[in-house]
């Protein structure tokens, strides 16, 4: 672990745990995904260096249950919701239902799960490399987020 993203890190789980939620959970992932490397390894690198920085703060089992609770909060739901599965069964309707969405502003949530992956660039090599995760490399979030299986 370098000095350098040790403090980013440590700083990072400081702010969210000043404030719980996506909007500061936003830059934890981030220190992940897009910071500074865009390769397979130096993201699982990343990954890593976060799950160490997790393990040694002193207020480590608060970092862990207000992680566990963003990632298992009942916007999992909206996420879900959100993804792109039409509402409608015919398609008339269904097209009807993305231009209103697209032409009536509504407010977005700010505590969502689809807050915090939307506002992410990630893209298919991001997904891709989530996907081809060693099992040692997700070992330590499972249980912190109780949505990998």
């Amino acid at each position: 672990m370098t000095p350098d993203l040790a403090i980013a890190a440590r700083y990072r789980l400081d702010r969210f745990l000043a404030q719980p939620g996506p909007r500061t959970l936003e830059p934890l992932v981030a220190l992940v995904v897009t910071d500074g490397t865009r390769t397979d390894e130096g993201r699982t690198a990343r990954l890593q260096l976060l799950a160490g920085a997790l393990d040694i703060h002193p207020r480590r089992a608060e970092l862990l249950e207000q992680i566990h609770a963003v990632w298992t909060s009942g916007s999992a739901v909206q996420l879900l919701a959100e993804m792109g599965l039409p509402l409608h069964h015919t398609l008339l309707k269904e097209t009807f239902e993305r231009i209103v969405d697209r032409l009536v502003p509504r407010r977005a949530s700010d505590t969502g799960l689809y807050l915090l992956l939307t506002h992410l660039p990630v893209d298919e090599a991001t997904a891709g490399w989530v996907e081809s995760l060693p099992d040692e490399a997700l070992a330590p979030w499972r249980v912190r987020t109780a949505l990998i299986h």
